[in-house]
């Protein structure tokens, strides 16, 4: 649903391109997942996609992220800074959009307008989804509430030091943008 509403923007002309968020780096029996590691999901959805209609080099995929979080941060570091991708619109489930309301403005910071669409799915008005995302959202905001909006070396730091899943990804295997600062 998520990327069908995403092919709908892109055929009304409201998105010049889509892009594909998630990729491995979940942890299966302690073990962590390599990059290269296909099928992913934003592959798999761009397949989906082309299959649809939308050429193929009008979708970027970010095949990094395992969670939300890491989608912002991956997606500003990889695709929307370097592209200067500036205007965005965000599509996923109704029950999740006020998280990622949330994550999003507090990671991608100033000088981004992101605009956010749902999509209804049946968990919409579920107690225990719901739970969860407030859950989530808590946890989010202790762990990165401490970083200036925006500070992409903060927020990396923190997703690479306090974040549940990419706190695990051992060093030699992590994708950095910002050096951490050497400490005497």
């Amino acid at each position: 649903m998520r990327v069908d509403k995403g092919i709908e923007l892109y055929r009304r002309r409201e998105a010049p391109l889509i892009i594909m968020n998630g990729g491995p780096g979940k942890f299966i029996d302690g073990s962590f997942v390599p990059r290269g590691t296909w099928p992913v999901q934003c592959g798999v959805m761009k397949e989906y996609a082309v299959s649809r209609g939308v050429p193929f080099e009008r979708i970027l995929i970010q095949d990094y992220s395992s969670d939300t979080v890491g989608e912002a941060y991956f997606s500003k570091e990889m695709l929307l800074d370097p592209f200067c991708l500036t205007k965005n619109i965000y599509v996923s489930s109704n029950y999740h959009l006020p998280r990622c309301r949330e994550i999003y403005d507090h990671i991608l910071g100033v000088g981004f307008k992101t605009d956010f669409k749902g999509v209804p799915v049946d968990i919409d008005n579920d107690p225990a989804t719901l739970e969860f995302e407030k859950k989530a959202l808590e946890m989010f905001r202790e762990q990165f509430g401490g970083t200036p909006r925006g500070d992409s070396a903060a927020i990396e730091e923190a997703l690479y030091s306090r974040h549940g899943i990419y706190s695990k990804i051992p060093e030699d295997k992590r994708l950095r943008f910002h050096r951490p600062k050497k400490t005497a």
